[in-house]
């Protein structure tokens, strides 16, 4: 790990505002991670916390913290607090003095934050752990989780946060004054590093994805009602933390696995650009990516990756993949600025490595992206063989009525799915594909 590691961890429980919630976790997360971060042997970062400050001290540290950094240094922000929205939309993180009413000169606001990030050249990794204020439930942290898409993101950044754009960020589950549990999310990040168990691929080092796919997993794992989301622009990989593990070879188990992946992206993309403003262009872009974040998540896949006009998913089922095409052309379009989807699957073994996916059919699902008509999904053999074995489509159009026929059943057996074969045809670097056209099964008999 070359050049300097700097970290911020700005901690606000304690709010002199009686509209603000007293939080007891922000004062124990920065403990933790102060420590973890700090150790030569993980971290190695030269830590400095804020705890309960006021808006003029906490607003100096973050500029100072970002002001006048090389390009070779990693710097790394924890915020762990009540994340408020205001009635223009802009997010605020609130500190000790922070009044409810008066957000703009009492609380620390994401375009302050995104302003100074922007004027720096070193490598950021940012981990917010808030959520918005509002009506509270016991042990939650505010209403609905932090919305930072187009608040905090830009080259040169990795952001990880606490949930999604509709979860709570959840406190520790015994809220004891006098030894407060960390939150949930923050909790699993020092679980992680101080185990080293974050380092998924046994390569000695954490890496920002490494990290998240760790969190990601912890939280889904333990049934939590919260949804890491994860965004990241770097022009190379950051390591968080040594993980103290000797370097292996990546396992063989988490290495090649049998998915269905999914490509999908938003048609006339780049004549839209110049066709719409770009605030409506932001909020279309960002409905995209927040809805197919969503319906991945309620099918039980993977969000690999959420980049401009693109999203690619994975999950072990192609019902599930399908499920979430489908939805997703289906969603975008009741969106009159949105010309319409062209989306992609493949199924058979990639190599998983990262959170990332690769192999012969990622490059696949990326091809029948491509050539997808506009509002159409297509998938290829593999995936349309496995969708026949399941009983997610019938092979053949009229194989329900002739399935109930040979039964002596006058009611054919229910579909999911209908597949419709399209021409063979080559594809460089792939030979020749025969594409499969996949809808939803309008009725029992197809």
């Amino acid at each position: 790990m070359s050049g300097r590691r700097f970290a911020l961890l700005i901690a606000s429980g304690r709010y002199d505002d009686r509209d603000l919630q007293q939080l007891r976790s922000p004062v124990r997360d920065a403990e933790d991670l102060a420590a973890v971060l700090r150790d030569p042997r993980i971290g190695d970062f030269e830590v400095r916390t804020v705890v309960d400050g006021q808006h003029a001290e906490v607003s100096r540290a973050i500029e100072r913290f970002f002001y006048r950094r090389s390009p070779q240094d990693v710097l790394l922000l924890h915020v762990s607090c009540h994340g408020i929205k205001d009635d223009f939309g802009e997010l605020h993180f609130a500190v000790r003095d922070t009044e409810r009413e008066l957000l703009g000169s009492t609380a620390v606001s994401g375009s302050f934050l995104h302003t100074q990030m922007d004027r720096c050249r070193a490598s950021m990794v940012v981990l917010l752990d808030c959520c918005y204020s509002g009506a509270f439930l016991r042990g939650a942290k505010g209403e609905t989780a932090v919305h930072i898409t187009e608040e905090l993101s830009g080259r040169g950044r990795a952001i990880i946060t606490a949930t999604n754009r509709t979860e709570y960020a959840w406190e520790g589950e015994q809220l004891n004054k006098l030894d407060p549990e960390p939150s949930c999310f923050t909790g699993v990040v020092v679980e992680g590093l101080r185990s080293g168990k974050a380092d998924g691929n046994r390569d000695g080092l954490v890496s920002v994805q490494d990290l998240y796919d760790y969190v990601y997993e912890r939280m889904v794992d333990a049934h939590r009602k919260q949804t890491p989301q994860f965004s990241v622009r770097l022009e190379h990989q950051v390591v968080v933390a040594r993980s103290g593990i000797t370097a292996t070879a990546f396992p063989k188990e988490l290495a090649d696995r049998r998915l269905a992946v999914g490509f999908a992206d938003i048609a006339d993309f780049t004549r839209l650009t110049r066709e719409l403003e770009e605030e409506e262009l932001g909020e279309l872009v960002e409905t995209f990516q927040i809805t197919a974040a969503d319906l991945v998540a309620a099918q039980g896949g993977r969000l690999i990756n959420a980049l401009g006009n693109e999203v690619r998913y994975a999950t072990d089922d192609v019902a599930a993949a399908a499920e979430i095409a489908l939805r997703l052309i289906k969603t975008m379009g009741n969106y009159e600025s949105t010309p319409g989807l062209h989306v992609g699957i493949a199924f058979g073994k990639v190599t998983t490595r990262r959170g990332h996916v690769f192999g012969t059919t990622v490059s696949l699902a990326s091809r029948l992206r491509s050539i997808a008509p506009k509002g159409a999904a297509l998938v290829d053999s593999a995936f349309a063989e496995e969708a026949i074995r399941t009983g997610a489509a019938p092979a053949y159009e009229a194989e329900a009525a002739e399935a109930a026929a040979e039964k002596g059943s006058e009611e054919p057996p229910t579909y999911r799915f209908a597949l419709q074969p399209m021409w063979q045809r080559p594809l460089s670097g792939l030979g020749v594909v025969e594409p499969w056209s996949i809808t939803r099964q309008a009725n029992p008999c197809g």
